[in-house]
């Protein structure tokens, strides 16, 4: 199954799990999965929140930011990955001093 983002529809989301600002997300959904492609602008960030029933991958694309993975901050690149297991907790931050968005796909599964 091929999923082209550049096709889905693109949601703006505010203030995303208590974070600041805007981010764009482009979504599929079945019952297994949340795959997703999303933009977090500079300045902005997907709040703290914990996977109680879930898990998820995040792979950057561009941009650069940060995840604080159980309260460890962890640098964010093109090329790397971010994993956050069932129960715990994360968010991610694109810095107010980026030049540009932050850009990754993400998977959560159950």
């Amino acid at each position: 199954m091929i999923l082209d983002f550049s096709v889905l529809e693109e949601t703006i989301i505010y203030n995303q799990y208590g974070g600041d600002g805007p981010i764009a997300t482009k979504l599929y959904c079945d019952q297994y999965n949340r795959i997703m492609e999303c933009r977090i602008f500079p300045g902005s960030s997907l709040g703290e929140h914990t996977h109680h029933i879930d898990s998820e991958m995040v792979f950057v694309k561009t941009g650069r930011g940060y995840v604080v993975f159980d309260g460890q901050r962890e640098i964010l690149k093109p090329g790397s990955a971010h994993y956050c297991p069932k129960g715990h907790t994360h968010k991610i931050v694109c810095p107010v001093d980026a030049t540009e968005p932050l850009v990754c796909n993400c998977i959560i599964s159950r």
